[in-house]
């Protein structure tokens, strides 16, 4: 049976039968019908994903009927119509695993040959040593905000249009002209400007933090991002600011210093900015030594200081469209950071030695034995050292073997709360997922535990998934 789709499907790619699967149709469909599947060559279909295991059973929204779509063409599924009920659940530690994956969980110990955790998603699991990347054994706190997950405690505004302006410790004003639509919306798990305006919200920012968040733009860019400002206003707050334009990024201090407003701190020069339409950002800001470094695509640019005293005690970070680009803000992640920028040109170096990166920035290499009783043992070539826990900041594990090669049937996982788990699926259902994490074995899972599955791997020069969004056809922008 041929079937015309909306979004068109080569045949080469996938191939889609209408099947009769009776047993999942009817009352057990969700009927929001919020799933999503992405193909590699961009396009797209709405529905509900039913099951499957070499191939993905799906009911479409469009068509009104069951399909069974083969895996090969699929780049990933969005579990939107899942009812998720542990969100806010997040581990003491942080687990960092060499096939890049990275997942919260409850320690429980480490010895020579693995490492035991409690997940919330999978239950215990064990982890052989050679699995291991890097671990923060004690960083309940240490996840600050992953999203975006909803417009929930943001607030908009844009010039002469302030929508529930907030000052920290203050009274909350609004002030409304006549403007017809806010500047920025949600929607897919990401924040879109829509026309000049800017996106602020208050976060319990730390002494050292990091800020992450992926930027795709349509249009000349002009976006400015404000930090630890202490209004969620921007212009009128004490904060830093960095604009991004088409190759290049300023940083500015914004506060009365010596009776000067506005302070440039220095800029840096972004070729990548003018040859794409896309980018990923990384600011590390540690307010004792007053410095604020900057990363684009894992790349270390430029690392700034203060020479005055850090301007703001202000804990707000504001989004600010201040050009006519077209934006989308997805991924953003910030966390506690550990003050150490690593030097991104030795990667590729093999690491001999576990690195352990204490509390007050010390580095000690050795040998990691036992972590147990809130102490961890590391033979020194000089001596043995027992260390509590809570001083650790972090930890590399030495990495003898070669990264392995990517194995094509993995599926990658993105958890509902923050990071990723790769495995095969053995078993797809309505109510868990079966699969096998290779070195660590058969795991269950509940489909509320992802928010997106990854099926394969888009090549660098596909388009942005945001295309369809920002092309002028889209109603959202006429």
């Amino acid at each position: 049976m041929i079937v015309n789709f909306k979004y068109k499907i080569p045949a080469a790619i996938l191939t889609v039968l209408i099947s009769s699967f009776l047993s999942f149709a009817g009352d057990s469909i969700n009927p929001l019908m919020n799933d999503r599947i992405e193909f590699l060559n961009g396009d797209v279909l709405h529905g509900k994903i039913l099951g499957g295991k070499d191939n993905i059973e799906f009911y479409s929204d469009l068509l009104k009927s069951n399909l069974n779509i083969n895996l090969s063409g699929i780049y990933k599924v969005n579990l939107d119509s899942v009812i998720r009920t542990n969100t806010n659940i997040v581990g003491n530690s942080i687990v960092g695993l060499t096939s890049e994956d990275s997942f919260s969980a409850n320690f429980i110990g480490l010895d020579s040959d693995k490492l035991n955790v409690e997940t919330w998603f999978c239950g215990r699991i064990s982890i052989p040593r050679q699995m291991l990347k890097s671990l923060i054994p004690s960083a309940g706190a240490s996840l600050i905000y992953d999203g975006p997950n909803g417009m929930d405690g943001w607030t908009i505004n844009n010039p002469g249009y302030f929508v529930n302006v907030v000052v920290a410790g203050g009274n909350q004003g609004r002030v409304v002209l006549n403007k017809p639509q806010a500047p920025w919306i949600f929607t897919n798990n990401s924040f879109y400007a829509i026309g000049q305006g800017a996106l602020g919200k208050f976060f319990d920012l730390p002494e050292r933090a990091s800020i992450d968040f992926d930027i795709s733009w349509y249009g000349n860019l002009s976006f400015s991002i404000f930090l630890y400002s202490d209004t969620l206003a921007p212009y009128i707050s004490n904060s830093y600011m960095i604009l991004f334009t088409y190759r290049a990024a300023y940083l500015h201090r914004r506060g009365s210093v010596n009776g000067v407003g506005v302070t440039v701190l220095g800029s840096v020069e972004i070729p990548e900015l003018a040859k794409d339409s896309k980018a990923s950002i990384s600011i590390k800001v540690d307010k004792e030594q007053r410095t604020i470094a900057l990363f684009v695509n894992g790349k270390f640019l430029q690392s700034w200081r203060d020479e005055n005293n850090f301007i703001s005690n202000g804990k707000g970070i504001i989004l600010n469209q201040q050009g006519t680009a077209k934006i989308k803000i997805s991924n953003i992640r910030i966390t506690r950071w550990d003050g150490r920028i690593e030097d991104t040109k030795s990667t590729t170096n093999k690491i001999t030695s576990d690195i352990v990166k204490l509390a007050n920035k010390d580095v000690i290499e050795g040998k990691v034995v036992l972590i147990t009783n809130n102490l961890l043992t590391v033979q020194t070539d000089y001596t043995k050292l027992d260390i509590p826990l809570e001083r650790i900041s972090g930890i590399n594990f030495a990495n003898k073997q070669d990264k392995p090669e990517k194995n094509v049937q993995l599926v990658k996982g993105f958890l509902s709360d923050f990071g990723s788990f790769s495995f095969s699926i053995e078993e797809y259902s309505h109510d868990k997922i079966i699969g096998f994490c290779p070195g660590i074995g058969k795991l269950t899972f509940s489909p509320s535990s992802f928010r997106v599955l990854q099926f394969n791997e888009k090549e660098e020069n596909d388009l942005d998934d945001s295309q369809d969004f920002f092309s002028d056809d889209n109603e959202m922008f006429k």
